[in-house]
């Protein structure tokens, strides 16, 4: 089996984490009783998403189950999860949902939105970093796939 080298590795966990601080800072302005109420929730949220339920049922199946992805993340399902413990149908379709729904276009909207209510340079810049991480996004998961041995077969994979 393939490894993916600890660079690739390192350039992806770094691209995916900055967009998602970026999506976490640009929904801060959204408080109740000064807690940043849209931030805490969004991050909880993928946080019990990506770092468990999708590693249960996307992961577990995958090929680099307890070997070196392009993420790191067969490792990390291999310390949660027992191999092929997950339903890989209902992974993908929940990866689905919760990358592009709740990852991108949910918040989108949401900084769209406050910008327009408080149309500070700041939030500006928030929506810009995250317009153009999500676009930088697009040619790295297909970098990540190319490579991939399960390229032809994945279901979520960006080169079939």
């Amino acid at each position: 089996m393939k490894r993916f080298p600890m660079y690739q590795i390192l350039i992806n966990n770094l691209h995916i984490f900055t967009l998602w601080a970026v999506i976490v800072l640009g929904l801060s302005p959204v408080r109740l009783w000064g807690i940043p109420i849209l931030s805490v929730i969004w991050a909880v949220g993928f946080i019990v998403m990506v770092g468990f339920v999708l590693k249960k049922h996307v992961c577990t199946t995958c090929v680099y189950y307890g070997e070196w992805c392009p993420y790191g993340w067969g490792k990390w399902a291999a310390l949660l999860f027992p191999k092929n413990s997950g339903n890989e149908e209902l992974g993908f379709k929940l990866a689905f949902w919760f990358y592009i729904v709740f990852g991108t276009i949910v918040p989108l909207i949401l900084m769209i939105l406050i910008l327009l209510v408080r149309p500070t340079a700041k939030e500006g810049v928030y929506l810009a970093i995250f317009v153009i991480l999500t676009a930088i996004g697009f040619p790295l998961r297909r970098w990540n796939c190319i490579k991939c041995e399960r390229r032809e077969t994945c279901p979520g994979s960006a080169v079939r």
